[in-house]
């Protein structure tokens, strides 16, 4: 195969995209260029085949019989080649596992463990995110654990009377975690 002898690329996706809609404007609009651009590829395509690849009507333009060929094996060879690259760019992803969770959990049960997965796995692509950001589109996700949060405190605190609902935990003092991000007792996150 002597790749110097293929037009060039550009030229291909141009010449594809108009001839699927049978329309420049629509070609360029779909590839992010100019309709001078897709025209301009088009004529230096049909100059370096010597071959009119559409007839031309005014604005209109429709594929000759010796385009409709081209344009079928063109886009056979542009589906072979976006399917390659797909199987490259999902072997990627197959590989990869990404996990989140609290920056408590990660630290205290994660971190000392993560080591040994990664020697006993090593074609895995792992990465722990320290913050649960729920669930992402297009993404396969399976929850683990759930959290739960719940307020603590001395039996002797305030002298034995201890809150009893949410309300009266408002006006306490709240203990922080240097490693969360504590919120106080019935707020919701932040966005």
């Amino acid at each position: 195969m002597e790749l110097r002898h293929l037009p060039p690329l550009n030229a291909i996706k141009a010449f594809e995209a108009a001839a699927r809609h049978e329309s420049f404007s629509r070609a360029a609009d779909e590839l992010f260029v100019t309709h001078g651009a897709v025209s301009h590829q088009i004529r230096a395509l049909e100059a370096e085949l010597g071959v009119s690849l559409f007839a031309r009507d005014g604005k209109r333009v429709r594929l000759t019989e010796t385009g409709r060929r081209y344009a079928h094996q063109v886009r056979a060879a542009l589906a072979a080649l976006c399917d390659a690259t797909r199987q490259i760019r999902a072997g990627d992803r197959e590989r990869r596992l990404v996990v989140s969770m609290l920056s408590s959990f990660a630290a205290r049960w994660v971190t000392p463990r993560v080591g040994s997965f990664i020697e006993a796995h090593p074609q895995w692509d792992l990465t722990v995110h320290e913050r649960a950001d729920g669930l992402r589109a297009g993404l396969h996700s399976e929850l683990l654990l759930e959290e739960i949060f719940f307020p603590a405190c001395a039996p002797n605190f305030n002298g034995g009377k201890l809150p009893k609902t949410p309300a009266e935990l408002a006006n306490l003092p709240l203990l922080r975690s240097d490693d969360e991000l504590w919120r106080p007792y019935g707020s919701t996150p932040p966005a």
